[in-house]
């Protein structure tokens, strides 16, 4: 199944009866993809980890707060990523 809101993605699907998925966003946030991730995973009550870059974080406050309110976790990316 495609994702509505982002063309182009793949989005692969489990057994339903898991009902657990591990969703890493790495790089963010990014003012284009990263609100339309955030509304995705909202509107389909999805929570997701965001690895953010401290760059991207200082230039986007708003954003990050946005991030950090939708939960549940927010995390520096891995070093050399």
């Amino acid at each position: 199944r495609q994702a509505r809101d982002l063309p182009g993605v793949v989005v692969l699907e489990g057994p339903r009866a898991a009902r657990r998925v591990a969703l890493p966003f790495d790089d963010g946030p990014e003012s284009v993809y990263t609100p339309l991730v955030l509304r995705t995973l909202r509107r389909e009550g999805v929570k997701a980890t965001c690895f953010v870059s401290g760059a991207r974080a200082a230039a986007s406050p708003r954003l990050l707060r946005r991030i950090i309110a939708q939960g549940p976790a927010v995390a520096p990316p891995a070093p050399g990523a």
